[in-house]
């Protein structure tokens, strides 16, 4: 069980402890430990950089620009960074298994993501409206793409599925209008409805 932690100084000139209950969180605990560990760099590019930690009480700024996350964190949080049109940089960790539902929705600045192989599904419309989004490189590991996980990431001209790949969620790829080359994998065991309907027709 664990009973406190401390805020990491670097990020803020205080310590405060944090009681964490011995629950669902025990195995993910650093969700609440480091809830504050936030670090904010102005500089005259005006960019706003964000270390990413979990759940609830930390704050998202909506004109962030660069995101790296925290070395132990297991998941992104449903609506985690939802429609920050700033956002261009994401920087994800190794270790980080599943991306919520809306996590990245409507981040219209994104260009390229990288989802580390320990990944196993993306959620509902996780990066749906990501209209700049031209590059997505999924790795082996990922087991299941969401319902609308990529709809309307109009600048994406191509995808390839990883083996791991079992099923694509209904709409997962609509309209992508920009989609010209799909590589799919034999392990693949189901296509949902209108996964590539990539004009909305």
């Amino acid at each position: 069980m664990i009973s406190h932690a401390y805020i990491n100084r670097d990020s803020i000139e205080r310590e405060e402890k944090v009681h964490v209950s011995a629950n669902k969180y025990t195995k993910s605990a650093y969700h609440i430990m480091f809830m504050s560990y936030t670090k904010y760099e102005y500089n005259d590019r005006e960019e706003v950089k964000f270390e990413y930690v979990g759940y609830g009480l930390q704050t998202v700024p909506k004109d962030v620009t660069h995101v790296r996350f925290h070395p132990s964190l297991l998941e992104v949080c449903n609506n985690a960074f939802y429609s920050c049109k700033s956002l261009r940089e994401v920087v994800l960790n190794d270790g980080l298994r599943e991306i919520g539902q809306y996590a990245f929705r409507d981040c219209t600045s994104l260009q390229s993501i990288t989802l580390p192989s320990t990944i196993t599904k993306i959620g509902y419309t996780a990066f749906h409206g990501c209209s700049s989004l031209t590059e997505v490189v999924l790795n082996e590991g990922l087991m299941e793409i969401g319902d609308s996980a990529f709809g309307g990431c109009s600048a994406l001209q191509s995808i390839t599925m990883p083996s791991t790949v079992l099923e694509i969620g209904s709409a997962a790829f609509s309209y992508c209008t920009g989609l010209r080359e799909v590589v799919l994998s034999d392990g693949l065991k189901k296509i949902n409805q209108s996964a590539f309907n990539c004009y909305g027709d």
